[in-house]
């Protein structure tokens, strides 16, 4: 291969590579700054969030654990967890149970720091 064939086969390799990874930064929720927020196909009470982080049914709480195993993956706690069901907001978990359809707010450090019971 001559010189010119060589610069043009790494030109070209370069303008790939450019394009891969804009295309990766751009559309991949690891590189972008605003995480999705997910929404079901549901109808959701005044006050609450135009989406979740997550959402899903509790197959398990403890507090003490400080851990929620929600549709068989398990999620940290945050010390601070508030829980929302209509009407209001309050510390006490005694709505959310086994079974429960419920969506997830977490903090930039990956901790559920509310949840909300959807049904």
């Amino acid at each position: 291969m001559n010189k010119k064939n060589v610069r043009r086969q790494k030109s070209i390799l370069i303008l790939i590579g450019l394009a891969l990874f804009f295309t990766c930064s751009t559309s991949s929720p690891l590189f972008s700054q605003e995480q999705k927020k997910f929404k079901g196909e549901w109808v959701l009470p005044k006050g609450y969030p135009d989406g979740f982080d997550g959402w899903g049914h509790i197959n398990r709480i403890a507090i003490a654990d400080a851990g929620i195993v929600i549709d068989e993956m398990l999620f940290r706690l945050s010390p601070f967890i508030t829980f929302h069901w209509p009407p209001g907001v309050t510390r006490s978990r005694s709505k959310f149970k086994e079974g429960a359809l419920i969506g997830f707010l977490k903090s930039p450090g990956g901790l559920i720091t509310s949840l909300w019971l959807i049904r």
